[in-house]
């Protein structure tokens, strides 16, 4: 009945749920950009050292954004803009995890290459 369908419990799809984890993920690797760039403050001018970090951590703004709005829409909205922008956003969030995953993985690489010493 139409009646019914009102009483269900919502509950989040499979990919809802995957792009959950695609925020979470993308939130954390964008604070251990920030974490690094801090970590070359001996290295760089202070103002650059502050805009690096900035510019790490806004990866993690939006993402926690994207978990904002994920709790209160359990499904990717059919009306015509709104579709569009949700999945551009669930891009945008694959592509700065990615992003930032590589930053993180470079300084791995670069620490463990790096002298004893320093």
């Amino acid at each position: 009945m139409a009646g019914e369908s009102k009483d269900q419990p919502k509950t989040l799809s499979k990919t809802a749920a995957f792009f959950i984890m695609v925020y979470v993920m993308a939130a954390v690797a964008s604070f251990y950009d920030f974490l690094i760039t801090f970590a070359n403050v001996h290295d760089l001018p202070l103002s650059l050292v502050f805009e690096g970090a900035f510019n790490a951590l806004l990866p993690c703004i939006f993402a926690h954004l994207m978990l904002t709005l994920n709790s209160g829409i359990y499904r990717t909205p059919k009306v015509a803009p709104f579709h569009s922008l949700y999945i551009a956003c669930r891009g945008i969030a694959g592509l700065t995890m990615l992003n930032n995953l590589a930053r993180v993985v470079q300084e791995i690489a670069a620490q463990m290459s790096a002298p004893v010493g320093n």
